[in-house]
Order: C-alpha cells, then structure tokens, then sequence
C-alpha cells in the first residue's frame, strides 16, 4: 500500500459541472492530485488525424481536515490520489 486513498468520479452531464465533497474517514487530507479525462465534445474520441482529441491533464484539488471538494467538469472521467 503506498498510504494514498483513490477516488474515481463521473459526470456524464454534457452541460454543467458539479461539486462533489468526500469525507475521508480518519485520514487528514494533505496533496490531492490525479488525472481528469475530457473533452470538446461527448462523441469526442481520437483518430490518427486528431490523435488528442481525447487525452488526460493534470488535475488537483482543495482538502480541509477530512473533506475533499471537488468540482468535476462536465462530461468527464477523474481519478484523483489523496495524500494523508
């Protein structure tokens, strides 16, 4: 185990963002870091002419204590890595 609680999140709405707060039971949140997958479009997907049409970036978020908040993008996929 290397000490990191992960969390996976969808939002399947083409339109709007949502926040999203998890409690992360008996661990104090430190660094939270991961990858979010999204695009322009939800029928976006890659193509040997637009080979990035689709790719991960970099994500991170804000902790405090126990509480991890989160504002997920629209139509998107994020896996994030909480630091304790």
């Amino acid at each position: 185990k290397d000490g990191k609680t992960y969390v996976a999140l969808v939002n399947t709405n083409p339109h709007d963002a949502t926040d999203v707060v998890v409690n992360v039971a008996g661990q104090n949140v430190g660094a939270v870091r991961g990858q979010l997958l999204t695009a322009d479009a939800m029928d976006a997907h890659n193509t040997f002419e637009h080979k990035d049409a689709v790719k991960p970036v970099p994500f991170s978020a804000n902790a405090s204590g126990g509480k991890l908040t989160i504002k997920v993008p629209a139509k998107s996929v994020l896996v994030v890595a909480v630091e304790g």
